[in-house]
């Protein structure tokens, strides 16, 4: 049979400050030692409001323009003043697939690959990734490749 385990002496002044820096449930009780489940009782019992007790629609609404107009998460971020897990969070919870400078110096190198004739096959070994992640790129992109073997390599 399991007893009671007393709870953490946790001060609701200390959540409530955390959560007005825009902190979730779980970033709080990591912060502090405890469960998120314990700061959502503080939260629920105090009416204070968090990531997930209340969104911030005007924060959303911003990330979601700066994302339409192709800045990447972390400059998103810089300009909000957020992280960048919180802006990525934002951008999964909306359903958008965040914009990462990885991400795009890749697909540069891609296409500059496949417009010197490399296969994608090629390309992979030259950068040092999986075929079907080229294939991906190359999708996505509208990215033509050579077919099989390069006539660079051609006897």
């Amino acid at each position: 049979m399991k007893t009671n385990q007393p709870k953490t002496k946790v001060d609701p002044s200390e959540v409530a400050r955390l959560a007005a820096e825009g902190m979730s449930q779980a970033t709080i009780a990591a912060a502090l030692g405890v469960s998120r489940q314990r700061v959502n009782q503080i939260c629920t019992r105090d009416g204070i409001e968090t990531l997930f007790g209340g969104t911030d629609y005007d924060a959303m609404d911003k990330i979601a323009v700066m994302h339409a107009r192709g800045m990447f998460t972390a400059e998103i971020a810089e300009a909000l003043g957020e992280t960048p897990m919180a802006v990525l969070v934002t951008l999964r919870r909306m359903g958008k697939t965040p914009h990462h400078a990885y991400n795009r110096e890749r697909v540069d190198l891609v296409k500059r690959l496949a417009d010197q004739g490399f296969s994608q096959t090629e390309a992979a070994n030259a950068i040092g990734i999986a075929q079907p992640s080229i294939s991906r790129h190359a999708k996505k992109h509208s990215i033509k490749f050579a077919d099989g073997r390069s006539r660079r390599f051609a006897k």
